[in-house]
């Protein structure tokens, strides 16, 4: 009789658990990427990375922050037309139209206005 007790209950524990723990799981479409790279180099994944392309120029943002970088202050877009970014910043007092290549990063000229 306890013999028949136990195999009762296993049969009845396992085919709990079957139905419980045996349903197929919810397959995760969970993706995680993590790009890790150096400027300049073909597949660099970085802050110029947007959507399924390569950013290969500097945003017009960007570029007012390297032209404030180099000790110009109160910097505001002029022209951000592809290519050369225009800026107008003070510095020592003094206004300059400052132009920025986009791609490089590089002042490329500094005019007084």
């Amino acid at each position: 009789m306890l013999s028949k007790l136990f195999s009762r209950s296993a049969i009845l524990a396992a085919l709990t658990g079957m139905l419980v723990f045996g349903s197929p799981a919810a397959e995760a479409k969970t993706q995680i990427h993590i790009f890790i790279g150096l400027p300049g180099f073909p597949h660099w994944y970085g802050p110029g990375y947007y959507g399924p392309h390569y950013r290969w120029r500097l945003t017009c943002a960007e570029g007012r922050r390297i032209v404030d970088r180099r000790d110009y202050d109160r910097v505001r877009a002029i022209d951000c037309r592809p290519r050369y970014y225009y800026y107008r910043a003070s510095k020592a007092g003094r206004w300059y139209i400052v132009g920025l290549d986009s791609v490089t990063g590089r002042i490329v000229s500094v005019k007084r206005d």
